[in-house]
């Protein structure tokens, strides 16, 4: 800028343009005279990230945990001095719905796949066949792709079809709202791209490439955290540290149409693909035209309060369900939040969240919110016995919330960047829509293309120098 000032503009308030932020600032050299300013669409930051009260606690409407072998919120929570807060969830069991029925998902299966078959044999989720099917991936001929191919297509191919359907889909493809046939592995199911290269068995490269055991007499580690007050502690921590720091200007109700009307030296697009590509068309439209074209899902969550005393007896040490594909029904997941997180409360009730909306189900976002509590609260009755009506409710709805990655994501996305820098070399893309969509992949793609511009800016000057 003409007063010797580094402007730096991020545009998207979300956890990865709030995460690049705080990057840019406590990286900058101290005699960097810098400033930056974080531009939000929407009157609040945070993105889908959102923690409320509801029904007398604090309830998770996006988001509500952290997948722990992704250690990149774990270290932004210990940087803002909150690391002590991440606590894991309760204990209790996973459920499934499949068949019609509630059944176990073994442990372990959060974070890969259980010892052998006999979890799956016991819990019912595959029957003789498919455990049998899933057994000659220990004598097949290894076959691990040479390119990046489809979550289902390795899945098929070493387990069998139930493993996929019945496991798997439910799991990830549920996580994403997407469907595993159609997700690329590199890019939404490394630990699974690994594995199928360490052993001809994908079962043993499994095993091969997770993490070493924890010493006798050690709890296994867990496999999600969160804040203790709920995911919106890691926001507003973010907020207090950007407020505080007078280099910084925070703005909500910012829309930007044009990178033109940006009076910076370089710009950080946190937003979804659908959103940066028209701001950077005109200079590079072959890459606008990948991020026009990358899917999205919307997500819809439905979050009820009940008397406790109405409620029948619920599955015993269970903390919430999933629902797999051919049940055809709305809602994808169930969490039981009193169940799963112990935080304070000042009310009784109990509190469920269900979750609907996949990439081939859009079923939910052509019901008003009546009609969509209606049938929830009538699959929650055909479930698990609730005739009783909710005392509170609550819809929210995130439009384009879920971007699908297809297989050849991380290529298409290498070649964006490449074209981006060709014509564009001061504007950074970040956000959920590239290298990973959780939050500690989000909040790892804010910090690292703040660096890249720190790293810049520093070659920058040495050559003029």
């Amino acid at each position: 800028m003409a007063d010797g000032t580094r402007q730096i503009t991020v545009v998207g308030g979300g956890i990865t343009g709030l995460a690049a932020a705080h990057r840019l600032l406590t990286q900058a050299p101290e005699d960097d005279d810098l400033r930056v300013t974080v531009l939000e669409a929407s009157g609040r930051f945070g993105g889908w990230i959102r923690t409320e009260e509801f029904a007398g606690r604090p309830v998770d409407f996006g988001p509500d945990s952290l997948l722990t072998r992704a250690p990149w919120a774990a270290q932004l929570a210990a940087e803002l001095g909150i690391a002590e807060d991440l606590v894991a969830p309760a204990a209790g069991t996973s459920l499934l719905l499949s068949r019609g029925r509630l059944r176990v998902l073994p442990r372990g299966i959060m974070a890969g796949l259980p010892d052998g078959p006999m979890p799956f044999v016991r819990s019912g989720l595959l029957g003789p066949l498919g455990v049998a099917r899933a057994g000659l991936d220990l004598v097949l001929p290894a076959n691990a792709p040479a390119a990046d191919e489809s979550i289902g297509a390795l899945i098929r191919r070493r387990f069998g079809n139930q493993v996929l359907e019945r496991v798997i889909d439910p799991l990830l493809g549920g996580v994403h709202a997407g469907r595993c046939d159609d997700l690329s592995l590199r890019a939404t199911a490394p630990q699974f791209a690994a594995a199928a290269t360490a052993d001809r068995s994908l079962l043993k490269g499994l095993r091969a490439t997770a993490p070493p055991p924890p010493p006798p007499g050690t709890p296994p580690p867990t496999v999600f955290q969160a804040p203790r007050e709920g995911m919106g502690q890691l926001v507003a921590r973010l907020l207090e540290e950007l407020e505080a720091d007078p280099r910084t200007t925070l703005q909500t109700g910012a829309r930007v149409d044009r990178l033109s009307a940006l009076d910076a030296d370089a710009v950080v697009l946190a937003v979804p693909a659908y959103a940066a590509a028209p701001l950077i068309a005109d200079a590079a439209p072959e890459a606008a035209a990948t991020l026009s074209a990358l899917p999205y899902a919307t997500i819809t969550h439905i979050t009820l309060a009940y008397d406790p005393q109405q409620l029948p007896a619920l599955p015993n040490d269970a903390t919430g369900f999933l629902v797999t594909r051919p049940e055809g029904l709305l809602m994808t997941a169930c969490t039981f939040v009193n169940r799963k997180w112990d935080r304070d409360a000042s009310g009784d009730a109990f509190v469920i969240r269900c979750s609907a909306g996949r990439i081939d189900d859009q079923r939910a976002e052509t019901m008003d919110d009546d009609a969509l509590i209606a049938a929830i609260t009538g699959e929650l009755r055909s479930v698990l016995g609730i005739s009783a009506q909710p005392t509170e409710s609550r819809v929210t709805r995130y439009p384009q919330a879920m971007p699908q990655y297809r297989p050849g994501h991380l290529d298409r996305i290498d070649a964006v960047t490449a074209q981006l820098t060709q014509a564009l070399p001061q504007v950074r893309l970040a956000g959920a829509a590239y290298r990973g969509s959780s939050v500690p992949n989000c909040i790892r793609d804010g910090r690292d293309v703040a660096d890249d511009l720190l790293q810049q800016t520093k070659h920058e000057e040495q050559h003029h120098g």
